[in-house]
């Protein structure tokens, strides 16, 4: 597991009027399925439980939805934090590609969800832009965008010659269905053009993701059965874009209760995968 631990003022903390509390758990009761940990990952979870039939509770030893949740980027996006060629050694090519569509398809479910619960996080589709200001990225996002493009995926690359934004762009990489990616790396890199453009400015940042922030060295989140303990399943964010791969969690979780079929790209998820 990879840790890093970022300081900054978290958006949504700020500028939540009233933090929502929910029932204390203050007596004794039975349920099918105890969901721990009441952040977005468990209420996910809890979300495709409840509609598989099965009777859960969510819980928390904090507030629901307030902690490391609330201070989260809110981006959302299909692709993982390394592009395929880093990928291909944890994957073959055709299960980078099925990874990157889990993540399109756990995009398309979340529209249904806000069809289905009502749009009160203003939840918005936008591209992701994956850009660089310098030279030495050309040959590696161009590698990607050609992966991305032979694959079917809906991508255009940009250079200096085509580039639309009124920013400096050496080389990137525009697709649709997601987010900003790897907004904390390209943070400093903003900052810095901003000062470079407005030399004369005082910038200060108002808010900064702020938390602890875990990956695998595969990039995937780990979800499924403990083998050891068999009622005991796993749905945890870690990894890059948690939110995405926690509902494709859910659903698996859901399926492996119930004595479903699940997904073959399950077992890249496994709480005991062995990674080179």
């Amino acid at each position: 597991m990879i840790e890093e631990y970022v300081k900054g003022k978290p958006y949504f903390c700020d500028v939540c009027d009233k933090i929502k509390s929910y029932p204390y758990l203050d007596k004794n009761v039975s349920c099918d399925c105890l969901v721990v940990g009441g952040g977005i990952d468990g209420a996910i979870t809890a979300y495709y439980l409840t509609k598989s039939g099965i009777e859960c509770l969510l819980i928390d030893k904090n507030r629901l939805g307030f902690m490391n949740t609330c201070c989260a980027t809110a981006l959302l996006e299909y692709q993982l934090d390394e592009h395929a060629r880093d990928l291909k050694k944890f994957f073959s090519r055709d299960d980078v590609v099925g990874v990157y569509k889990l993540g399109l398809n756990a995009l398309n479910d979340i529209d249904q969800i806000i069809e289905e619960l009502g749009n009160f996080c203003h939840y918005s589709k936008r591209d992701t832009l994956i850009f660089s200001t310098k030279n030495k990225d050309k040959k590696e996002i161009l590698e990607e965008y050609n992966f991305r493009k032979d694959y079917g995926f809906d991508v255009k690359y940009i250079d200096e010659e085509n580039n639309p934004f009124p920013f400096l762009v050496k080389s990137a990489l525009l697709s649709k269905n997601g987010g900003a990616e790897e907004a904390e790396k390209y943070y400093d890199m903003l900052y810095n053009y901003a000062t470079q453009m407005f030399p004369d400015e005082n910038f200060e940042i108002d808010y900064k993701f702020c938390g602890a922030f875990s990956t695998t060295k595969n990039n995937l989140s780990i979800i499924g059965r403990d083998s050891q303990k068999p009622n005991l399943f796993y749905n945890l964010g870690y990894g890059a874009n948690g939110i995405v791969y926690s509902i494709f969690g859910g659903q698996q979780i859901a399926s492996l209760i119930k004595n479903e079929p699940i997904s073959p790209y399950l077992k890249f998820f496994s709480p005991e995968r062995k990674l080179p």
